[in-house]
């Protein structure tokens, strides 16, 4: 099992997983989506990138910037019609 000594990058691993999985499945829904969810999604998908780069460093400001984007990406799903099966 892995240890770390530094709290903030155990938070910081599970705030990570969550945005990777949000974003796979915005993926999907703005593939089936409209261009104005593309256009919205063009603009939030690089602050996930930011996120995986702010890991590496794990402090305070780096958490809570992570926390952010996940709200923001929850917030976008959110927006997005629902998926018919």
């Amino acid at each position: 099992m892995e240890t770390t000594h530094n709290p903030i990058e155990a938070q910081m691993r599970n705030v990570l997983a969550e945005l990777r999985k949000l974003r796979d499945e915005i993926r999907v829904q703005v593939h089936l989506g409209g261009m104005d969810a593309k256009k919205a999604w063009d603009e939030l998908e690089p602050k996930l990138a930011d996120a995986d780069r702010m890991a590496e460093n794990a402090s305070e400001e780096t958490f809570r910037s992570a926390v952010e984007t996940l709200r923001k990406l929850k917030l976008f799903r959110s927006a997005l019609p629902e998926k018919k099966h």
